[in-house]
């Protein structure tokens, strides 16, 4: 810098100086990929995954997508990491998800990933605790609710984690001399809870003003079955007479007569669904209709469009498909898929009268990170002699296009 008298002499430069400005805030958190377990033991497992800056490395887990347990958060930033569960229960599902912050404290979570770990390496015989609460808590025509406590694993140890699944066993009779074993099985029985949780399960398509029973047992990671619960027996309410719409006529409609009702036969189907791909894996999420009569979700999976099939039809047993979600959480992640080709999923809801929604389908291609799929179901040489056909084709739709237009 220099400064001028009033005559415009100059004075000497004075000594230079320098700054530095602020860089701009970081606001961005971490990209999160490529998230991986591995060494999975009968009481450890190794989680792995990358992110596009240094960060933090840390992991939720739990026996539930609650997680209820995490790692100690690590100080130095990174981008390739690593974090060791230990004090696993051995053959037990886990859920688990990663969490990374950078140097600016932007934090990045990933979505619910599961592993099972190892089975102890002995016999296990042992069954998980019966069930001896059982109960139906409220009936309907064509419905029952019961509802029970979820037992352990193990009989013998009350710290032995969940059981696997449940088996729901009913029977139209009076007695419970019935044999449970030849009995019908319910389907989409929920997820065993934590051991002590109260559970509850809507049975349907029954038939109305007919006596049942029932009685439900708990399966462990080793398929050993507890013994069947204390047996319930219960009555469904009556059908009423229906109420048919009056025909047609030129004055207006009369009104409803005493002790009948009118029937609808639709339901208010999934919301809001989405779907999207990862390697070997459909995601998808919905919202459930708000109805105090909705009792389930049911996913159907296929490689080709279904046919549409509403009330009062089952579409459970439509050919080319496969059941792959009945229950009420409104997500589901469908695994061991083919990458590279498409599926479609299905999503109907029902309710307590066995009335199923108009169908909601999504479809998606899983394909792994970096992995670009040019057409579903078709390799690169597939799609270039695909395309070409699609040409052709177009190319003859034009002509003769042109040749009307001439004559």
């Amino acid at each position: 810098m220099a400064a001028y008298d009033a005559a415009g002499n100059p004075s000497a430069q004075s000594a230079s100086v320098s700054a530095t400005t602020q860089p701009a805030a970081d606001i961005t958190p971490p990209v999160i990929s490529a998230v991986t377990v591995s060494a999975v033991s009968t009481s450890t497992a190794t989680v792995a995954w990358t992110t596009n800056e240094p960060a933090t490395s840390q992991v939720d887990y739990g026996f539930t997508a609650g997680y209820g347990q995490s790692t100690v958060p690590t100080t130095v930033l990174v981008t390739s990491h690593r974090q060791l569960l230990a004090n696993l229960s051995p053959a037990t599902l886990y859920h688990y998800r990663v969490k990374s912050k950078d140097a600016a404290v932007n934090e990045s979570v990933s979505i619910d990933f599961t592993f099972t770990t190892q089975a102890v390496p002995v016999s296990d015989t042992t069954p998980p605790q019966t069930i001896t609460d059982l109960r139906v808590t409220s009936t309907e025509e064509k419905a029952a609710v019961l509802v029970w406590t979820a037992p352990y694993q193990d009989q013998t140890a009350s710290d032995s984690g969940p059981a696997v699944s449940y088996d729901l066993r009913y029977a139209r009779s009076s007695t419970p001399a019935v044999n449970l074993e030849q009995a019908a099985e319910a389907s989409g029985e929920p997820t065993p809870a934590l051991p002590g949780q109260a559970e509850t399960y809507t049975l349907v398509d029954l038939t109305p003003g007919k006596t049942y029973i029932a009685a439900l047992r708990s399966v462990d990671s080793a398929g050993n079955r507890s013994a069947f619960s204390n047996v319930v027996s219960f009555t469904t309410a009556s059908e009423p007479a229906v109420s048919e719409p009056p025909p047609a006529t030129g004055g207006g409609g009369g009104g409803g007569g005493g002790g009948t009702r009118t029937i609808t036969s639709t339901f208010s189907p999934p919301t809001q669904a989405v779907i999207s791909g990862a390697d070997r894996q459909a995601i998808l999420r919905w919202q459930n209709p708000i109805s105090s009569d909705f009792v389930r979700v049911l996913i159907l999976r296929s490689v080709v469009p279904l046919p549409v099939i509403t009330s009062p039809g089952n579409p459970r047993y439509l050919p080319m498909a496969q059941v792959v979600y009945d229950g009420v959480q409104p997500y589901f992640t469908d695994t061991n898929l083919v990458n590279g080709q498409l599926y479609y999923y299905t999503l109907y809801a029902y309710n307590r009268s066995g009335l199923y929604s108009a169908p909601v389908v999504l479809k998606v291609t899983p394909v792994k990170t970096g992995q670009t799929v040019f057409w579903p179901g078709l390799d690169r040489q597939s799609l270039i002699l695909e395309l070409r056909s699609r040409l052709l084709e177009l190319l003859l739709k034009l002509l003769n296009l042109l040749r009307g237009l001439v004559s």
